[in-house]
């Protein structure tokens, strides 16, 4: 079993990517969108997500939730110096495929997202199978970290791809 994938894409390779997924099984995105309110919004589609893939100020990463449709959950509750605030996590859920998505960063650089699988149930195990094939088929595998057909195009004509913003240049992903 995989621990996790890692991947570069911009959003129209996530797009496209998903698409494929979403003509293939039956799950919907699980999406928390504000620390300071307990609701959880349900997508049946990736690109009905708003800002996928894209890093403003205040963001960190983007959590995607596939799960079966009809899953219940709710956004965790914790006390916080500012207040109450909630977190949408894994352990929330019994099983499902988490997407932490990173993305485009304001300075110019594509930073590394990631997949993996959370918990057992049969229908995410598919589903997760289901992403990684899509993604094997349709990405370039660059070494390790699967690379999005624009976003390697993006590489060659000079665009930053790497796992941290503040990482050294030698960091970064380089072809050949």
């Amino acid at each position: 079993m995989r621990k996790c994938t890692y991947f570069y894409a911009t959003p129209a390779d996530f797009h496209a990517l998903m698409e494929l997924v979403e003509a293939d099984e039956t799950f919907v995105y699980l999406v928390h969108p504000d620390i300071r309110s307990p609701e959880v919004r349900v997508y049946e589609h990736a690109r009905d997500i708003p800002d996928v893939l894209r890093i403003f100020p205040g963001h960190f990463v983007h959590d995607l939730f596939l799960v079966p449709p009809g899953t219940q959950v709710r956004a965790a509750a914790h006390e916080h110096v500012t207040g109450t605030r909630y977190a949408l996590r894994p352990r929330e859920l019994s099983s499902a495929v988490v997407l932490q998505l990173w993305g485009e960063h304001p300075d110019g650089a594509l930073l590394r997202s990631r997949f993996y699988l959370h918990g057992t149930a049969p229908a995410a195990r598919r589903l997760e199978a289901t992403l990684f094939r899509h993604m094997r088929r349709t990405f370039r595998n660059m070494s390790g970290p699967k690379v999005g057909v624009e976003a390697f195009e993006q590489l060659i004509e000079g665009r930053r791809l790497t796992f941290d913003v503040n990482a050294p240049a030698e960091a970064d992903l380089r072809v050949g």
